[in-house]
């Protein structure tokens, strides 16, 4: 068990410096110039060990934007006692703490991937609607679960580009006022959020 907790350990840490030198590289020069030889001299790591933790470079930003992802769930799950409005607040909270980052990878001219990987999660959110709103109408539910993942994203991304000037709680107030007109509906992203995982 401890033998896994420290290949976990190097991973991640791995994992942080082929992130961390990317990130640095994109001050200097354009995405699609970068090379993975630039960032493994520049994490000062071998190609192998790039290869091991992924494909290609878009790999590294999924891999750091799933993690922000992972670590929202988790967040989400200690905090299910607080409002809708706190756990939207919650969410902002946490794209704050890596303002630095998102704003480089967007500047980079990968809102792209910001964007698709957000889209994603809907497959996190559909598998989590009940059985019961599934029988109600399961296409009606997909669709919906869409829809306000879609405009999250959207929100999250256009927040991004204006460089994340708002506060957690002004963006997070927003998307409430905007995400409650649908809080009777089956399918809502807050209820889903709010129900323990199985």
């Amino acid at each position: 068990m401890q033998q896994k907790n420290t290949v976990n350990k190097q991973v991640l840490r791995t994992r942080e410096w082929i992130f961390n030198a990317l990130l640095t590289l994109l001050e200097t020069m354009p995405y699609e110039d970068i090379k993975i030889s630039n960032i493994t001299d520049k994490a000062d790591v071998a190609r192998q060990t790039f290869y091991r933790n992924y494909k290609s470079k878009d790999d590294i930003i999924v891999n750091y934007l799933d993690d922000r992802f992972n670590e929202f769930k988790a967040k989400a799950k200690e905090a299910q006692n607080r409002s809708t409005a706190a756990t939207f607040i919650l969410s902002f909270e946490l794209f704050m703490e890596h303002r630095e980052a998102l704003i480089k990878i967007k500047n980079a001219g990968l809102d792209y991937l910001l964007f698709n990987q957000l889209l994603s999660y809907n497959k996190y959110f559909l598998n989590h609607v009940s059985e019961k709103e599934q029988n109600n109408s399961n296409l009606h539910n997909e669709y919906f679960v869409k829809f306000q993942v879609g405009g999250l994203a959207t929100i999250v991304l256009e927040w991004i580009k204006r460089d994340m000037s708002m506060t957690p709680e002004e963006i997070g107030g927003i998307v409430y006022e905007i995400v409650r007109l649908f809080k009777d509906q089956d399918g809502y992203l807050p209820d889903i959020l709010s129900k323990k995982e199985s």
